[in-house]
């Protein structure tokens, strides 16, 4: 057995007998044993393991993934490593899929803990996502399905964290809370010296709902001395926003590296627990990792643009080869007039083909500033006033350049639709459904 296990099944074994007071690090595992969420996590630090990185980035669908009889994954390129304390290996499932037609299916069956060592005290069975030095600055995105049955549990579990050192917590964490009905998760951080003096925050919890996809984005930088970012979006609502200089993740005294992994982690619990995730990527933008994009870095199909700084009003086609804004409700917000088909020239580049029997791409005009749409055909349909490139802000939010006159769109207070080289909150646009 490792020091560092021993260290922690002594751990364990003081908290049984009463002798700490740290209620909020304190998990119970039913109402006897008590283990902290991270205590019995072994010097994985000092092993290179396979994943993506500070240079490089990617997204898991689980299309075309596989899983080998040692549980390690291959997608997008790369072997993801196993970590398991399970017999159940992981599978690539099509009974529910965020986008595409596949996900990963994690499963960990009841289990009774066994105090005779401290590798019994835990179920696991997680991939390693990514390996990243500390006051690196990155977006993570997954999605995460809970099916209709899944039970309501009386110990930690935790679907995705942010590990650093043992035998320290994550600093951070998104864990299912215990002993809720309905089902609540918590988005929790961690700071300090060492395990010694660890602080815990509950950043944000709510209501997780079952039988449905619920998408996270997290932007997140490790800096235990400060200067750390954690920024988080569930179903693109942002719910934290956490930074500055004297903002602290992570641990000063403990290792320079995160270990980002998924799947489930939980205390010995008497509970046959199933999830599925999907589109689990690692990237540079928040768009990069967009679940609703299916982590793909791009765009695509039929979407709407609103205008942030205009009450969110639609950019819509008229039946003049004009654009205009038109103001959500009305029973108008589904007309294909404010349906723009996103077909992608290059990278963040697209054109944008309106949905209107008969209208056209979205052209920035040669008398400039007013914008129009340019019927299909006639030689022009791929000319650069015609190339959109979306800019992205985080949030969810864009600044859409054209490329041939390179100013913004703009939403004007008389309902316009222009070019200009302002950047106001009249430049920035969401996409939707």
């Amino acid at each position: 057995m490792k020091t560092s296990k021993i260290g922690a099944l002594l751990v364990s074994m003081l908290m049984v007998f009463g002798c700490t007071n740290d209620l909020e690090e304190i998990e119970t595992s039913e109402s006897l044993n008590p283990v902290d969420l991270e205590e019995i996590e072994t010097s994985e630090s000092l092993n290179p393991v396979f994943a993506f990185g500070d240079t490089t980035n990617g997204v898991i669908d689980a299309e075309g993934a596989t899983i080998d009889s040692s549980g390690r994954l291959f997608d997008a390129g790369t072997d993801f490593d196993f970590q398991n304390a399970t017999s159940v290996l992981p599978e690539i499932s099509s009974e529910q899929a965020r986008n595409g037609s596949n996900s990963i299916k994690f499963r960990l069956v009841p289990t009774t803990p066994d105090w005779s060592s401290s590798n019994n005290l835990i179920d696991r069975t997680e991939y390693v996502l990514a390996q990243t030095g500390l006051n690196t600055l990155k977006y993570s995105g997954f999605s995460v399905y809970l099916p209709s049955n899944f039970p309501q549990h009386n110990i930690w579990t935790v679907l995705h964290q942010w590990w650093q050192s043992s035998p320290e917590s994550p600093p951070i964490a998104l864990e299912l809370d215990d002993n809720t009905n309905p089902q609540e998760y918590i988005i929790r951080y961690r700071y300090g010296t060492d395990k010694n003096d660890e602080v815990s925050v509950k950043a944000h919890t709510a209501t997780i709902p079952k039988g449905q996809w619920v998408d996270f984005i997290f932007k997140w930088k490790i800096s235990p001395s400060g200067d750390s970012v954690l920024q988080v979006w569930v179903d693109g609502t942002e719910v934290v926003n956490l930074s500055g200089p004297s903002f602290k993740l992570g641990y000063t005294n403990t290792s320079n590296s995160i270990r980002e992994k998924f799947g489930i982690y939980r205390g010995n619990q008497n509970h046959d627990m199933i999830i599925y995730m999907d589109d689990i990527a690692l990237g540079d933008s928040y768009n990069e990792v967009d679940p609703s994009q299916g982590g793909s870095g791009s765009i695509s199909g039929y979407k709407r643009l609103q205008c942030v700084g205009r009450n969110n009003a639609y950019l819509d086609s008229d039946g003049s080869n004009n654009t205009d804004l038109d103001a959500v409700g009305g029973g108008n917000d589904g007309n294909d007039d404010k349906y723009w088909e996103f077909l992608n020239v290059s990278g963040s580049t697209y054109r944008l083909l309106n949905k209107e029997t008969g209208r056209g791409y979205l052209d920035g005009d040669s008398s400039a500033p007013f914008v129009d749409w340019d019927p299909i055909g006639g030689g022009n349909d791929d000319l650069a006033d015609k190339h959109w490139e979306f800019i992205d802000l985080g949030g969810g939010e864009y600044r859409i350049r054209n490329v041939d006159k390179n100013q913004y769109l703009q939403g004007t207070s008389g309902d316009d639709v222009t070019l200009t080289t302002s950047t106001g909150n009249d430049t920035k646009w969401t996409v939707s459904n």
